[in-house]
């Protein structure tokens, strides 16, 4: 783990911290987000369940999102002196107590400042010729003053609450702080600025845009932080982080860009860290995109992980991916992990859907939980892809190279450029025993397909019919076969596709030993 970590102050001994986040997510007035604790719909009881069952797995932390995205029943509330709602904070706290009684703390976060509130008020002050979109957050001296300003008025209304914020394992300023490259200043191709930190830019040259970003983000974080320890010197406080665009490419044609390698010289007490295995880079992609190839000082949190469906198509499957990266984690000096989510089930229009610790019975829940996995470093056994990053060959490679097949990501595809017949074939390295094969389907339009699939142990044998795929198949699906003995003595293994109403495309092409 990393040189710095956490502690606890009662009783001197090193705390890692272990945990999921709790979220219901609904719409609201026409934007789809948190409403875990919204007046009215909070549900007491399925909170105090869900804390049971952490407390049993041993979980210790418990992260939640503080729902502003609407002005109904949420956290603002203009008849209140500070715009904060006190029926709604009364939900909070309440969570807050049932999780201390359960010996979990409780992590507080925000991803934008409350809707219609005098604090989102005071942060547009200065949109939006020079500054806009979240860019006025990091970027401008209102900004600062708003996200001040709220988070003492918040300390101050739960305390008077009677919130047990001595349970609080932190203050997470942002869940995934990112700037807009797609508003000003950063859409602005000349000119100078000057930002909340008292400097100047010149817009006409990018090195000075990455300054600007890089010098005002820890501006922000380090002032917001003082005004928390102002009114609580004991607080712990975060800010989270959207992975970064490069230099391994990521997020294509997402405005959203952000370095987050500043934040580990800020004063924040951690860093929380976001990525999820399987979809469009490796862990490794991941950690250079973050500039954290070795351990630093400050203590890093993987502070929201999660497997999507799509890539992984069953919870037991997940829970394998999620423990893998958890693992490689510790040698890149994470201090604590925070999955996604305990069991959210919500997901908006064209969101993509996650798999969650009660999926399927719990595997991710129990699997990645200290009862059983007390040590989060260990090793996976049985992960066992054969195929992942095997050397390959194709009929043919227009709409990506043959190597995306193995990568093990499921934004990456290799594509024929072309209709049947099409073939591709992986080098195991050595002869093995293969017990279940996966085929991940990318394909338009949707329709009919024979897949057929060989094996051979040397380039000097003929090939051997191993199993052959009839039926319709969709876009994002999934082929299985596990054949009734395994397959023994296959080096070479050869899918040809026969016959496909689309050219021929795979995402991921998978190999397990019996």
């Amino acid at each position: 783990m990393g040189a710095d970590e956490f502690y606890n102050r009662n009783t001197g001994q090193t705390f890692v911290p272990r945990g999921s986040t709790y979220a219901r997510r609904q719409l609201n007035q026409s934007v789809f987000g948190p409403s875990t604790f919204i007046v009215g719909s909070y549900n007491h009881g399925a909170a105090e369940s869900a804390l049971v069952a952490m407390q049993a797995e041993d979980y210790n932390v418990v992260r939640i999102f503080l729902d502003v995205r609407c002005t109904v029943g949420c956290l603002t509330s203009t008849l209140s002196f500070d715009h904060l709602s006190r029926p709604y904070l009364a939900n909070v706290a309440d969570f807050m107590q049932r999780a201390k009684a359960h010996g979990i703390f409780t992590l507080v976060s925000l991803e934008a400042l409350p809707y219609g509130s005098k604090y989102e008020t005071l942060w547009r002050t200065q949109c939006c010729t020079t500054f806009g979109a979240e860019n006025l957050t990091y970027l401008t001296t209102d900004g600062v003053n708003a996200h001040r300003q709220f988070w003492q008025a918040l300390h101050a209304a739960l305390h008077s609450l009677n919130a047990p914020l001595d349970y609080v394992w932190g203050y997470e300023l942002v869940s995934e702080a990112f700037f807009r490259d797609a508003s000003p200043p950063l859409s602005l191709g000349s000119g100078l600025v000057t930002t909340a930190n008292g400097s100047t830019y010149d817009m006409s040259i990018a090195g000075q845009k990455q300054l600007m970003m890089d010098e005002n983000l820890v501006y922000w974080a380090n002032q917001v932080r003082d005004a928390i320890l102002a009114v609580d010197p004991t607080a712990l406080v975060s800010m989270g982080s959207l992975w970064p665009k490069s230099p391994n490419p990521a997020r294509a044609f997402d405005s959203r860009v952000i370095r987050a390698q500043p934040l580990y010289t800020s004063s924040l007490d951690f860093v929380g860290l976001h990525l999820h295995p399987g979809v469009e880079l490796t862990y490794d992609g991941y950690m250079q995109n973050y500039e954290l190839t070795a351990p630093v000082t400050k203590p890093i949190v993987l502070g929201d992980f999660g497997a999507f469906q799509f890539a992984y198509p069953t919870a037991a499957d997940a829970e394998l991916a999620l423990k893998g990266f958890q693992a490689d984690s510790c040698a890149s000096g994470f201090d604590g992990w925070v999955f996604f989510s305990w069991d959210t089930t919500e997901f908006g229009s064209g969101e993509a859907p996650m798999w969650n610790g009660m999926s399927s019975g719990g595997p991710i829940r129990s699997g990645l939980g200290p009862r059983l996995r007390p040590d989060p470093c260990d090793p996976v056994p049985g992960a066992g892809n054969l195929a992942l990053g095997k050397p390959v060959t194709a009929s043919a490679s227009v709409d990506g190279p043959a190597a995306n097949a193995v990568d093990g990501l499921m934004a990456n595809r290799w594509g024929a450029g072309n209709y049947p017949l099409q073939w591709i074939e992986i080098d195991l390295g050595a002869p093995v025993a293969i017990g279940k094969i996966r085929l991940y389907v990318a394909q338009t339009p949707n329709g009919a397909t024979t897949h057929r699939v060989d094996g051979r142990a040397t380039t000097g044998d003929v090939w051997a019919p191993l199993h052959e795929f009839n039926g319709v198949t969709n876009d994002n699906g999934m082929l299985e076969h596990i054949p009734g003995s395994p397959w023994t003595n296959v080096r070479y293994v050869r899918v040809n596709t026969t016959a496909s109403v689309s050219w021929v495309s795979w995402r991921e092409i998978e190999l397990f030993a019996p």
